[in-house]
């Protein structure tokens, strides 16, 4: 799938779900991957299909809700942010909600991360305190319950 992704410019996570013929990847972009697939000859592997599968299913959550804690590798370190995280981690598991932090640093797009949270099966994001109203653009405002801690400046 990488060599799919970087030979079409795309996230590897574009060409996951356009090969699973998800309905949130265009006509075009499915395509143009099924046609580079099969021009470098991909054949996905039934292993990694089960491996995957089990990875998610042993994240279903008695609710069915999935949160993630959103912040920069920055606001990670700070202390306040810890707290926050871990009092949001203890209830949700109290609530029966799954719960992980998402590093928003690791993706060079909000875009890309709302991919990967619509994948995970994410449902609800808590920020904390994102530094410009710019860095809540992009996301899919549709798939997803919000909290916002607070502003920086």
């Amino acid at each position: 799938m990488k060599d799919i992704a970087q030979k079409i410019g795309v996230d590897r996570s574009t060409v996951s779900l356009a090969l699973k013929n998800d309905p949130r990847i265009s006509r075009a972009t499915k395509d143009k991957v099924l046609a580079t697939a099969d021009e470098l000859g991909y054949r996905p592997d039934p292993a990694f299909k089960i491996l995957g599968a089990q990875r998610w299913k042993s994240r279903k959550t008695a609710t069915g809700f999935v949160m993630a804690f959103i912040a920069s590798k920055t606001q990670l370190d700070d202390p306040i942010a810890q707290r926050y995280l871990e009092g949001f981690r203890s209830e949700a598991h109290k609530l029966g909600f799954g719960f992980s932090e998402f590093n928003i640093s690791e993706y060079d797009s909000i875009m890309k991360a709302n991919q990967v949270l619509i994948h995970r099966g994410v449902s609800g994001l808590v920020f904390f305190r994102p530094p410009q109203e710019k860095d809540l653009y992009g996301y899919d405002w549709d798939q997803f319950a919000s909290i916002c801690l607070g502003y920086g400046s």
